[in-house]
């Protein structure tokens, strides 16, 4: 299984320790990949075996006590999407909560708020185009990406 993803440079964490799961709720470290100058990351897993694999990137938090650290999917966030998608007006996210930062394909963040269940988020004065919706509740970190269409 080949794992590739994108990292914007200035908050890249001194590492990513690639985990594991069969079920989507306990995690195992199967690999760790270093940072390096560039935003494109990948990690090799040669053991995935079949069925249903779950992946999740833990990025410890530089001076940490190695247990804090952000976390790139876990089962209570995992639920959510942005609808409707593609996007004109609002973008809601259904019971999602948390404090919330939309990046636009260049990786520029272009809104940020925060998020209460049940709310939606005008989207109006963005960009038509494909956009990265990011939301943090604690130290916990959900991305899906949606696209902003509004007739011209």
């Amino acid at each position: 299984m080949l794992l590739t993803w994108t990292a914007p440079p200035v908050k890249t964490p001194l590492r990513f320790e690639v985990e594991r799961s069969t079920d989507g709720s306990v995690f195992r470290l199967v690999g760790v990949v270093t940072t390096a100058q560039g935003s494109a990351y990948r990690f090799m897993d040669t053991s995935a075996g079949g069925g249903t694999v779950y992946y999740r990137l833990r990025q410890p938090v530089a001076g940490g006590s190695g247990t804090s650290a952000v976390l790139t999917y876990t089962p209570e966030n995992v639920a959510w999407q942005p609808s409707p998608n593609p996007a004109t007006d609002w973008l809601s996210c259904g019971n999602a909560s948390g404090e919330y930062r939309i990046l636009d394909a260049a990786g520029r963040t272009v809104l940020t708020g925060r998020l209460a269940a049940g709310q939606r988020i005008d989207v109006r004065r963005l960009r038509n185009g494909n956009h990265t919706l990011e939301l943090r509740t604690g130290t916990l970190r959900t991305t899906r990406t949606f696209l902003k269409y509004a007739p011209e």
